[in-house]
């Protein structure tokens, strides 16, 4: 991140022409980070960041800033690792033991119908209330995610990559004009700027479930990789470096900007208004669009709801692709001498969207749980991904110069050791 903002004020401080042509640059090294930003802008944005602003206020900005902050080297590391080697992490996985992909085949069965699921459960009552649609939620599921596995399955990359890249602008821009036109109204005085924490059980998951996919969850660095040798085969060349870097910390300053700004509409029209936050689908999609349309006026529902349904759409798009791909890529290793198809690809995208739609049938009665859920399973299985991403970057395959400097290695290895520790705290106060 550091490295981004210093980029950007050398080339800013120049000149008018100067400023144009990084931006003609930066147009053509985004694409990875804006994935990882199209897929973090979901549940934990829309729901677990404006939940969080209308319970405690500003108060948890300090959580989201540490949860960031927690998991920025396991995403950074898979961005170098694919950027170094031209290779996945699962490539790296496998050479640290085989059972690092059995490790992370069992987490992504876990976390890829689930994460599905409530992606979908979210964008279908979105779709629901702002159309009126008299029909259940499994109904709107299928139509949804058999569209957006027909596209992905007739385009390629560079598709999947200028679908989010536009959805992501489109949201961005109205969730910033959003946070200005309630600004002047903010009452800062009756903010709630320290946490009051009673480390109830209650509150304590709450915080687990908010870290645990804030920005994302780890499981997702997997992808980061896959998108970052996906770009390179569409560009033709290798993505070097200083782009990858350059990409990946502008999508996720992107993802961190975003949850503050969602917990600020939470803080500012919710908090201290007695505004409990609906346990349904459709009655959330409601006050998302009652919330923006009170911020900006009536005018904007239509601008709004569309933006909204275009950011769920591109993070469900984001999942429904970064499994299969990861599977697919699984297999190559498994059988390097198979022939390049994509059959695992499509075989994977259509378990997926089954397992999905069997989950939204028997869990749809609480959406609260159900979220919680998802973000809960990702985050135990956290460590153990930041470890083995921290363990890549130090392998055979990376040359010095390209490995992290001390600070980063330093950095890593505390996160590795906090998120462990976290985990532990979940399973206690979980079960115990």
């Amino acid at each position: 991140m550091v490295s981004f903002m210093t980029n950007l004020n050398a080339n800013v401080s120049e000149s008018p022409l100067s400023l144009l042509n990084f931006l003609i640059q930066a147009k053509n090294k985004l694409g990875p980070g804006l994935l990882l930003a199209a897929t973090a802008v979901g549940t934990s944005h829309l729901i677990q960041s404006t939940r969080a602003g209308g319970m405690y206020s500003l108060s948890l900005a300090v959580f989201i800033l540490f949860a960031c902050l927690l998991k920025y080297p396991a995403f950074r590391l898979s961005t170098d690792y694919a950027a170094a080697t031209g290779r996945t992490l699962l490539h790296s996985y496998n050479k640290q033991g085989k059972w690092c992909v059995v490790i992370y085949f069992i987490d992504a069965i876990i976390t890829m119908f689930v994460a599905t699921a409530a992606l979908s459960v979210v964008t279908a009552g979105l779709l629901k209330n702002i159309f009126s649609l008299d029909y259940s939620y499994v109904s709107i599921s299928v139509c949804l995610l058999a569209t957006i596995a027909a596209v992905l399955i007739s385009g390629k990359y560079r598709l999947l990559e200028r679908i989010a890249t536009f959805f992501v602008v489109l949201f961005t821009v109205f969730t910033f004009a959003a946070v200005f036109m309630i600004a002047p109204d903010f009452v800062w005085q009756s903010a709630q700027y320290i946490p009051d924490l009673s480390f109830d059980t209650t509150q304590v998951l709450f915080l687990i479930a908010l870290i645990g996919w804030m920005p994302t969850a780890v499981g997702i660095s997997i992808f980061q990789s896959l998108w970052v040798n996906a770009k390179s085969k569409d560009l033709g060349r290798r993505v070097t470096m200083d782009e990858a870097r350059f990409d990946f910390n502008f999508g996720y300053f992107l993802t961190f900007i975003l949850a503050i700004c969602f917990l600020f509409l939470g803080a500012g029209l919710l908090y201290n208004t007695g505004t409990e936050m609906p346990s349904s689908a459709a009655g959330f999609a409601s006050m998302l669009i009652s919330m923006f349309a009170s911020a900006i006026g009536d005018w904007v529902i239509p601008l709004i709801s569309a933006a909204a349904i275009a950011v769920m759409t591109s993070s469900l798009m984001t999942v429904l692709d970064g499994y299969p791909r990861a599977f697919q890529a699984m297999q190559k290793i498994i059988s390097p001498n198979s022939p390049e198809n994509n059959k695992y690809y499509y075989a994977t995208l259509f378990v997926q969207v089954v397992g999905a739609l069997l989950l939204i049938v028997f869990l749809l009665k609480s959406f609260r749980t159900f979220i919680d859920l998802s973000i809960s399973i990702s985050f135990l299985t956290a460590p153990l991904i930041a470890w083995l991403n921290h363990r890549a970057m130090y392998g055979d395959e990376v040359v010095e110069k390209d490995r992290p400097t001390k600070t980063m290695r330093i950095w890593s290895i505390a996160s590795i050791v906090i998120l462990a520790v976290t985990s532990q705290i979940y399973i206690y106060y979980n079960f115990f």
